[in-house]
This record gives structure tokens, sequence and C-alpha cells, in this order.
């Protein structure tokens, strides 16, 4: 796992449509499967989420991080809402911000490590079965950067930082 890497979410779903993970054509933040494996590890679940981020906001993305990990977080869809399900544990530094321009895409990998909740361990999943259907959420994506300022800049919109909807299976 690369430390720090976290999860980021794509396209918003309909109420109907919630349930069947779907992979939709043009969205920015794309998962590459509409289903993932995580294996038990006997103190956590780990897998693996491949994504790509094409930049289709008009401007540049600049990506918070330290030392290349960034914030990027499950949410899983519970009813009608989505909740925060995982997030990684990041180190507390800051380098210049990665920097996506227009039209350009971003891939990586998110590697999702989750303990169970309680354990002494973190990051951990807040169930004890995380099986279900989930999103990738980035928490740091900006529009603009100023290391001086706090926050460091505005969030892009939330239909650029959100993926489609795909389903965590546990084996």
């Amino acid at each position: 796992m690369r430390p720090g890497r976290a999860l980021l979410g794509a396209a918003l779903c309909g109420l109907s449509s919630c349930t069947d993970p779907t992979v939709p054509t043009g969205a920015p933040l794309l998962t590459d499967a509409t289903v993932y494996t995580l294996d038990f590890d006997g103190r956590g679940y780990a897998g693996a989420i491949p994504y790509s981020f094409t930049n289709t906001t008009g401007g540049k993305v600049f990506i918070v991080n330290c030392h290349g990990s960034f914030a990027l977080h499950l949410e899983r869809r519970q009813g009608d809402d989505w909740r925060m399900a995982w997030g990684p544990v990041l180190p507390l530094c800051l380098n210049a911000p990665i920097v996506i321009p227009e039209g350009k895409v971003f891939r990586d990998t998110v590697q999702v490590w989750g303990a169970l909740p309680g354990a002494d361990f973190h990051p951990q999943f807040d169930v004890p079965d995380p099986a279900g259907v989930y999103r990738l959420v980035w928490s740091a994506a900006l529009s603009s950067y100023d290391p001086h300022a706090r926050p460091f800049g505005a969030l892009i919109p939330e239909e650029f930082r959100i993926s489609n909807t795909f389903e965590l299976r546990v084996r």
C-alpha cells in the first residue's frame, strides 16, 4: 500500500440507480471497474481501486499533498444517503501541489487498507463488514492554490470530485 493514498468519488447517482454500480462515460472521476474485492488479512480489509480524473473544470486543478500522499476517501451508500466509510492516514507536511492542467488525465490507484472498527490499527472501516456500494470523494482538489492562505484555495465543484458508484465485496 502506498502510504496515504486516498479515495475519491464520482458522478452522483439517482435514487433508482444507486444500488447498481455504474461507470458513466465522460464523467471526470472514474474507477476502472464497477466491482472490487477486499481481502481480509486477519486485521483488516485490503484492496486496490484504480481510477482516472479528466480535468474538464475549465482551469487547473491543484491537489494538496504531502510527498505525493493526498486525501481521497470512500463513502458508502446507506439508504438515500452517503456516509463516510473510510479515509487514509496521511503524513503531516505540505509539498507543492500536484497540478493537473485543463484537459489532462491524472491516473492513480487508491490502495485501501482498513481495520475493523475499534481495532488498535488505523485507518478503519466504519462497519465490520464493508461490503456495499461506494464512491470515491476527493477532499482536497482545488481550483486555486495559495500556500499562505487557510484554506489553501477553493474546492473544485463537487461533480468533479465524486466518482461513479462501484461495489466492494469481501472475501
